[in-house]
């Protein structure tokens, strides 16, 4: 089975995630609902990953109640290690990990297990081997930090399979996407609105986050240019992309699934749109664009001036 072109992710479905989240961890029965409107919109993958809560058991519950079983192939992730773990207990932690990931996903096969966090990226040759016995097709790697492209080289650069961070503001890893269909991988973009954060009112963005509202501004002037909203601009840039397999996205509700998907359906950018919006937007500070550095940012900032949301430019 080929990847579709939208990826479902599917943390919502087992935590509270997402800087933007208003609803909440879903239903189960909700959670058919965007399973069934997901394969009926031609989606045939899903994210998950041990650690997002319950993600993996209400998936093996919702699409074996579901009858969707067969519509969908499966990526997940093993949990996060110690970093001065051995190899012999790397070796069955992963094993056991993906056991219990096939238990709960009531799976016999996956398509592919990433390793989470990347201060296990030593630990890829066994991963490796223990796809191999039968658990998964493949084994890949989910990247955070551009320090890795250049830490952990040998693994990043043979991994067949790599999730990372991209959008209209984060473009950290371009030319690892764009070389990615001469190294025969398949690359899986996440964070496509960063979070939310390219679509909330300038208002609701946190005081330690406010430079970027100028870029912000730049990119809803390259939308209006185009005469789409800024979401759609999020992820038709990502689609214009040709090293991008999947662009991984995750929704609280149908409609948002149905919106998203219909900006797939509408294909890549207008010529020349591409460069301009690497042209324009720079490449940014990545204690901005990082999701993970944000609390860092924020106590720094914080600590530092002690300034209020009002004292900003």
């Amino acid at each position: 089975m080929i990847f579709s072109k939208m990826m479902l992710g599917t943390v919502q479905f087992g935590l509270n995630y997402g800087i933007a989240n208003k609803e909440g961890q879903p239903s189960l029965e909700k959670v058919i609902g965007i399973l069934r409107a997901a394969a009926d919109f031609g989606v045939n993958t899903l994210d998950t990953a041990a650690a997002y809560g319950t993600s993996e058991e209400v998936l093996g519950r919702a699409l074996e109640e579901s009858g969707l079983a067969d519509k969908f192939q499966i990526i997940t992730k093993v949990p996060i290690f110690p970093a001065e773990t051995s190899e012999k207990d790397a070796e069955r932690l992963i094993r056991e990990s993906l056991e219990r990931s096939l238990r709960r996903l009531r799976r016999s096969k996956l398509r592919a297990v990433l390793i989470h966090n990347e201060q296990n990226l030593p630990h890829f040759t066994v991963l490796e081997r223990v796809c191999a016995e039968g658990y998964a097709d493949g084994a890949g790697i989910s990247l955070d930090s551009q320090r890795a492209l250049t830490d952990f080289r040998e693994v990043v650069g043979r991994a067949k399979y790599v999730q990372l961070p991209s959008n209209l503001l984060d473009r950290r890893f371009d030319e690892f996407i764009d070389s990615a269909p001469q190294r025969g991988a398949f690359v899986f973009t996440r964070s496509a609105c960063l979070q939310g954060l390219l679509l909330m009112p300038d208002a609701d963005v946190p005081p330690h986050l406010r430079e970027l509202l100028a870029w912000r501004e730049k990119a809803r002037k390259i939308a209006d240019s185009l005469g789409i909203s800024v979401k759609e601009l999020c992820f038709r840039y990502l689609i214009s992309l040709p090293g991008v397999a999947s662009v991984v996205f995750g929704v609280d509700n149908k409609k948002q699934l149905a919106e998203n998907c219909s900006f797939a359906g509408k294909g890549a950018l207008p010529g020349g749109a591409v460069e301009r919006i690497r042209t324009e937007i720079p490449l940014l500070e990545e204690s901005l664009i990082r999701p993970f550095l944000w609390p860092r940012r924020a106590e720094e900032l914080h600590g530092k001036t002690r300034i209020s949301v009002h004292d900003q430019p």
